[in-house]
């Protein structure tokens, strides 16, 4: 009797062991990835689930870094981000490491979901588009326009009258900056307000913006070279 006690005290004590070696240390912080604002980032909660099971919500504190310890295993990590939509980050968990960092971007847009065409994908040779920006606040007014038109199937944009041919990247610049604007979660009261007109032929679009989060035309000028 006395030597089954014995090996199931060694049982227990091993077991507790090899579960100690396997949780890690987890943080997970809170950013706009694209330094759009300087102050802190904030999500109401974000959801942990370990293989495919629902594990617990979270509820971070505005600016500070949640610190977890989890076992070794697949885990997604559910959040939403400042368009509303729920994103999905995925981390694997194989060895015992004190270093893991996952990085919940607020701005991040998810454009596989999307169904909605750029007007620079509309765009035909000869053709222009006219973006106004014009910010508001307490303090500042300030205005500042682009065109981008097409010639000979190339993409070319004038800012103060400075004209320049952009590159694919800074294309691809225009239809986040388009289809980001579209979807803006318009639910803030920032005494800040932004509005955006979009000129396409016959067509123009105006959105108003009072986030103070999203910043899509000062993201677009430094994407374009313009800070």
């Amino acid at each position: 009797m006395k030597k089954n006690l014995t090996y199931l005290f060694f049982a227990i004590f091993l077991s507790c062991f090899d579960r100690n070696a396997k949780v890690n240390t987890v943080r997970i912080a809170t950013e706009f990835c694209k330094k759009r604002v300087n102050y802190p980032p904030y999500i109401k909660k974000f959801d942990i689930f370990h293989e495919s099971t629902f594990l617990k919500t979270f509820k971070p504190k505005s600016g500070k870094t949640s610190i977890l310890k989890l076992e070794n295993g697949k885990y997604k990590i559910k959040y939403k981000n400042m368009f509303d939509q729920i994103l999905e980050v995925d981390l694997n968990l194989s060895e015992k490491e004190d270093n893991n960092e996952v990085i919940l971007c607020l701005d991040v847009f998810n454009k596989n979901s999307i169904e909605y065409i750029p007007m620079i994908d509309k765009l035909r040779n000869n053709e222009e588009i006219i973006f106004n920006w014009e910010s508001i606040g307490c303090a500042h007014k300030r205005f500042s326009q682009i065109i981008l038109s097409k010639r000979n199937n190339r993409y070319f944009i004038e800012i103060l009258k400075e004209k320049k041919q952009i590159d694919k990247q800074e294309i691809e610049a225009f239809r986040n900056f388009e289809i980001e604007l579209m979807n803006i979660n318009l639910k803030a009261g920032c005494t800040t307000e932004d509005k955006y007109t979009i000129q396409y032929k016959e067509q123009e679009v105006i959105i108003y913006d009072d986030t103070c989060r999203w910043n899509g035309f000062m993201v677009l000028m430094n994407e374009l070279g313009r800070n």
